[in-house]
């Protein structure tokens, strides 16, 4: 299993539901992936994401550079 955290800063004036809007995949990854997002309680502009990727490295290197997911999402600042 691979396990992935990201925290990012949403832009001033961006909220969390836009995110997951622009966030959400149009195609999976093409491995069996579970994916949760979360804004903070402290400050509602930051947002962690914790991917599960059930699938072995090798069989699932090919869909990596595919994946939509990959490209920046417009609600997001740079990660910290």
């Amino acid at each position: 299993m691979i396990v992935s955290v990201f925290v990012r800063r949403l832009k001033e004036g961006r909220t969390f539901e836009e995110f997951l809007a622009e966030w959400e995949a149009d195609r999976g990854f093409g491995v069996p992936t579970r994916v949760f997002n979360a804004p903070s309680i402290d400050d509602p502009r930051d947002v962690i994401t914790i991917g599960f990727v059930t699938s072995r490295w090798r069989s699932s290197r090919p869909a990596w550079p595919r994946s939509p997911r990959r490209r920046a999402c417009a609600t997001t600042g740079s990660t910290r």
